[in-house]
């Protein structure tokens, strides 16, 4: 039995909302893909807040080399974004996957993968923050 997962998120006032519902109740922690996502929340939050790090007070501190020997700000954002892209990867991979054996849900993501996106300059991990960033998405579970 498939289970059908729809996720909403929207922004109002610099606030992110994020709708879930089921068609079928199921034990969020069993789910790995809301796992995945919630882990994605969590690391924003992470660089979100602001004042997190010097530099988000003084943008100026990240072009002097001695101050970047000192912080770990460069390393903390290459390993949140490191981990963020493989969430959005597996997702993307999940959808061409699902394109090519034709079981693709009608959906923005299936749409535009379909379409010429390499034509446009975007590599993989542009088109999969692409088609995440839709306001609707569709993951089946």
């Amino acid at each position: 039995m498939r289970r059908v997962l729809f996720f909403n998120s929207s922004m109002v006032d610099g606030s992110l909302f994020v709708d879930f519902s089921l068609n079928e109740l199921t034990n969020i922690g069993d789910c790995d893909e809301v796992r995945q996502i919630y882990g994605v929340l969590g690391r924003f939050v992470t660089y979100r807040r602001p004042g997190s790090f010097l530099v988000d007070t003084f943008p100026s501190l990240a072009s002097i080399p001695l101050f970047n020997i000192f912080s770990n700000w460069q390393r903390i954002g290459a390993e949140i974004h490191k981990a963020d892209s493989e969430v959005f990867l597996s997702f993307w991979n999940q959808m061409l996957e699902e394109v090519k054996a034709g079981t693709a849900p009608h959906s923005f993501g299936r749409d535009f993968v379909q379409s010429n996106y390499k034509a446009q300059g975007l590599d993989e991990l542009d088109a999969a923050y692409t088609a995440y960033q839709s306001t609707s998405r569709k993951l089946i579970l």
